[in-house]
């Protein structure tokens, strides 16, 4: 006599379906960027990130110091704009919508932001550095084009980048200090 305790066919099935489902999307995140299509691995990363992804960082044994924030302000007839952080209502996004792209442009404005404050450290070190030394750079190529995107009409501006330093101090502690460094203006006429 068969016994009424046992799950439906289907049921096993699914059960058995997900977990194969969620070890190969596991996979494809964690070996698939060079070797998967484009297309599969970026939903694989969907899939893995908002719930299941892991950052190591956190376990390494020198983790990062600091956090840089792309930051950008305009300037037309009424004078100059507040300082904008277009990553905010990225992460919002993020936040409310875990499939959203909010990750993706947190990422890439992220990656702007470390490129102007290794770029800002470059054009330290040049003797005579210019105004233009620092419009010629990749990094504010890139942050030009994020403020085209994100005020079209914009013709004279200016990015900097917000640096947030983590230390610990012999107590224990971790302190935090700030360092915003600005690029030179940009009037549009270089």
């Amino acid at each position: 006599m068969p016994s009424s305790n046992r799950l439906p066919l289907w049921v096993s099935v699914m059960i058995v379906l997900m977990f194969v489902g969620h070890f190969a999307m596991v996979l494809l995140h964690q070996f698939g960027k060079n070797s998967a299509p484009t297309g599969i691995v970026q939903w694989s990363e969907r899939y893995i990130v908002p719930w299941f992804y892991q950052n190591y960082l956190m376990f390494a044994p020198d983790p990062t110091d600091h956090i840089n924030t792309f930051l950008y302000r305009t300037k037309d007839e009424q004078g100059w704009s507040a300082w904008h952080d277009p990553v905010h209502p990225h992460l919002q996004d993020h936040w409310k919508n875990r499939l959203s792209t909010g990750s993706d442009w947190y990422d890439l404005y992220n990656g702007a932001a470390d490129l102007l404050f290794d770029g800002a450290m470059v054009a330290e070190f040049k003797p005579d550095v210019q105004d233009e030394d620092y419009h010629r750079l990749p990094a504010f190529l890139l942050a030009k084009r994020f403020v085209n995107r994100l005020e079209p009409d914009a013709t004279t501006f200016q990015v900097g980048v917000l640096t947030e330093h983590h230390r610990v101090n012999d107590q224990g502690h971790v302190n935090v200090q700030y360092l915003f460094q600005p690029y030179p203006i940009y009037t549009g006429d270089e």
